[in-house]
C-alpha cells in the first residue's frame, strides 16, 4: 500500500535526510518518470492549443508513451513482488489468500497459457488506461486535461503501479458510474460487478453511487457544511476510536492502519480548499457535474473523518477520479482562449507538485522491496 507506506515512512523518520547531494541523486534517479510527465505535457498542451474538442495524434501518443511507461516496467511498485508470488503459487494457496475471483482467473488463465507473470502485469496496465480513456470520454469532451489531471494525480495512475487489483477496479467503477447517472443500470451493475471481482473494497462505494444524482441539487451545501465539519471531526479522531476497539484483535486491525500515519492535517486543508474553489464555477456547471462535485465531496468528507486510518486514502481514490472530469468540464466553460490557458496552466503546477513530491517521498524510503523509483524496464532487467 503505497501511501500507507509513505505515510508511515515520514511519521517513524524512515527516510533519509535531504541534502544538496540527494537533491541531484533524487532527479537522476526520478529522470525517467520526469521525462515521461515532461513530454506528455508537452504533447497534450500542443494538442489542447490546436484542437478546442476531442483528441488528435498528439494524444495519442501522449498515451502510447503512458501504456509504454506501464507494461514495460520490471520490479517497479510496492507490491510487484507480492504480485510475481501470487502468480507463481500453486492453485491451493492461490485459494488460501482469498484474492478475488476476477483476478484469480485471470491469473489462472494467462497460467493455463502458460505465459509468464509479465504477461498479467501487461494485460491489466493496458486495460488500466483503455478503460480510464474510455470513461474520460464519457464524461468530458476536454480529454486532453483530465487526461493530464489522471497522469498526474499520484493516488491514481502511479499507485496503479502498485495497487493492480483495485486500479483495474477503480476505473471499473469509474465506467459504472456514467451508467447509474444515465440510469442505464443493467450496464452499471455490469461495470460494478466486474470491480468488486477485481478488489472487494467496491462493495463499500455503492451507496454513494446511488445516492450522488440524489443530491446534485444540495451539492453546494454539502461542501458548505460537509467539509469544515468533516475537518473538525479529524482532529476529534472519533471513527479511528471506535474502530479501533470494534476490530481490535482481528485480521482487519492491519488494513485499517491503525499503526499508520493516515493523511496529514497540512494534505487535507490543501485538498479541502481546492475543492472549495470548486464553488465558485458552481452556476455553470450542468446536473451531471454537480453529480461529480456530490461524489469529490463525499470522498473527501470520508477522507476527513478517517484521517488516521491510513486504507481510507484507498478508499478515497474512487471518489477522487471523478475529480479528473470535473475539473476538466470547468475549464473546457471559460470562454476566451487565454482564460482556458491560464487555467490549464495553473492546474498542471499544482497538480505537477503533488506528483514530483509523491516521487520524492518514494525515493528517500529505505525499505529494501521494490519501489516506484528508481524506475526498472524489462529492457535492462
Amino acid at each position: 500500500m503505497p501511501g500507507k507506506r509513505l505515510a508511515s515512512g515520514l511519521a517513524k523518520g524512515k527516510f533519509k535526510h535531504d541534502n544538496n547531494e540527494e537533491s541531484g541523486i533524487t532527479r537522476i534517479v526520478m529522470t525517467i518518470y520526469l521525462l515521461f510527465i515532461g513530454i506528455v505535457i508537452l504533447l497534450l498542451s500542443a494538442d489542447y492549443l490546436y484542437r478546442k474538442n476531442g483528441y488528435g495524434p498528439l494524444t495519442l501518443f501522449a498515451l502510447f508513451l503512458t501504456t509504454c511507461l506501464v507494461v514495460m516496467r520490471y520490479e517497479t511498485g510496492y507490491d510487484y513482488q507480492n504480485y510475481v508470488d501470487i502468480y507463481l503459487s500453486d492453485f491451493s494457496s492461490l485459494a488460501g489468500r482469498k484474492l478475488e475471483w476476477g483476478f484469480v482467473g485471470l491469473v489462472g488463465v494467462l497460467r493455463i497459457l502458460q505465459a509468464g507473470p509479465y504477461w498479467m502485469f501487461f494485460l491489466v496496465g493496458v486495460s488500466i488506461v483503455c478503460l480510464a480513456l474510455r470513461c474520460i470520454k464519457l464524461y468530458t469532451s476536454n480529454v486532453r486535461i483530465a487526461l493530464l489531471i489522471y497522469l498526474l494525480t499520484p493516488g491514481l495512475f502511479l499507485n496503479s503501479l502498485s495497487i493492480l487489483r483495485q486500479a483495474v477496479a477503480i476505473v471499473l467503477v469509474f465506467n459504472a458510474f456514467y451508467y447509474a447517472y444515465n440510469k442505464r443500470y443493467r450496464t452499471f451493475w455490469g461495470f460494478y460487478l466486474m470491480g468488486c471481482l477485481f478488489h472487494y473494497s467496491c462493495l463499500l462505494v455503492l451507496p454513494f453511487f446511488l445516492l450522488a444524482p440524489k443530491l446534485q441539487n444540495n451539492a453546494r451545501l454539502l461542501v458548505l457544511i460537509g467539509i469544515p465539519v468533516s475537518l473538525v471531526l479529524s482532529k476529534i479522531d472519533l471513527i479511528g476510536f471506535l474502530l479501533s476497539h470494534l476490530l481490535s484483535g482481528t485480521k482487519f486491525v492491519f488494513y485499517a492502519g491503525f499503526e499508520d500515519a493516515g493523511t496529514s492535517f497540512a494534505k487535507l486543508l490543501v485538498l479541502n480548499a481546492s475543492v472549495v474553489l470548486y464553488l465558485f464555477f458552481y452556476r455553470g456547471m450542468d446536473r451531471l457535474d454537480r453529480s461529480l462535485l456530490v461524489l469529490v465531496t463525499m470522498g473527501l468528507i470520508l477522507l476527513n473523518i478517517c484521517s488516521n486510518i491510513g486504507a481510507v486514502t484507498r478508499i478515497s481514490y474512487y471518489f477522487r477520479i471523478f475529480e479528473t472530469v470535473l475539473l476538466a468540464n470547468i475549464v473546457s466553460r471559460f470562454g476566451a482562449m487565454r482564460s482556458r490557458i491560464v487555467a490549464c496552466t495553473c492546474i498542471t503546477v499544482y497538480y505537477f507538485t503533488m506528483f514530483y513530491t509523491s516521487l520524492s517521498f518514494d525515493f528517500h524510503q529505505v525499505d529494501s522491496y521494490p519501489k516506484l523509483t528508481p524506475y526498472q524496464s524489462i529492457l535492462n532487467r
